[in-house]
């Protein structure tokens, strides 16, 4: 925008009055882009902060954390590539540089959440207290552990987000749903069978009939052969 008002108006091309033009737009994104952001991170709350409020500090950790499960997906990532390529000596040596350097990466990214997790423990005792694994326990954890929701740090007061008791209950809730999808599925494709079946049988005795006995004869006798081969 500077550049564009230090041009005078004789030199403007097209593109730069264009360009002018779509400014007021380009703002009002900007500004409903702000607020969504403000929205997420607190609303009024975010904005009145006076310093280092305990809303403040859990966005901190919120976002040191999803750093963190960036840095555990890229571990896992190279893992798996490397399980499935070739065992030659040349593939060895770039994944071990390769996950040498994601490990070293996820030490740091824990390092931070660590430091801002017991800080906030620390600081807010009275309140519900964040995990905090130690570096072999993240190395040994898989993308699905419980302890990657971010839930207890975005809704620290929800119970399904805090309780271990409700938590247990919606995942025994979802796998009873679960169960009974798939019992549906079961049902209906033993139905399809069935009619199958039945379509079949019905069409084996309309031939049979055709045939008659000669024609049964001949039906065992082919399924002898079929059953020898």
């Amino acid at each position: 925008m500077l550049q564009l008002r230090r041009q005078r108006r004789r030199t403007r091309t097209t593109a730069d009055i264009r360009h002018m033009q779509e400014l007021p737009n380009t703002l009002v994104i900007l500004e409903e882009e702000i607020e969504n952001i403000v929205q997420e991170l607190g609303s009024d709350a975010f904005r009145n902060l006076p310093g280092a409020t305990e809303t403040k500090s859990l966005i901190k950790i919120k976002i040191s954390k999803s750093k963190l499960y960036e840095a555990k997906v890229g571990v896992c990532e190279v893992q798996r590539k490397w399980d499935q390529r070739g065992s030659g000596t040349r593939m060895q040596a770039r994944f071990k540089k390769l996950m040498n350097s994601k490990t070293k990466l996820l030490k740091n990214k824990w390092n931070s959440y660590n430091k801002k997790a017991q800080d906030y423990n620390l600081n807010y005792e009275n309140s519900i207290q964040i995990m905090v694994p130690d570096l072999d326990e993240v190395k040994a954890m898989t993308l699905q552990d419980p302890f990657w929701n971010l839930g207890s740090i975005t809704h620290p007061n929800e119970p399904w987000a805090t309780d271990s008791n409700v938590q247990k209950g919606i995942e025994a809730h979802l796998l009873v749903s679960h169960c009974q999808d798939e019992l549906h599925r079961i049902s209906r494709e033993a139905r399809q069978a069935v009619r199958w079946a039945v379509k079949k049988a019905s069409t084996l005795d309309r031939m049979l009939r055709l045939l008659g006995n000669g024609g049964l004869l001949l039906l065992v006798g082919f399924h002898k052969v079929w059953y020898c081969d």
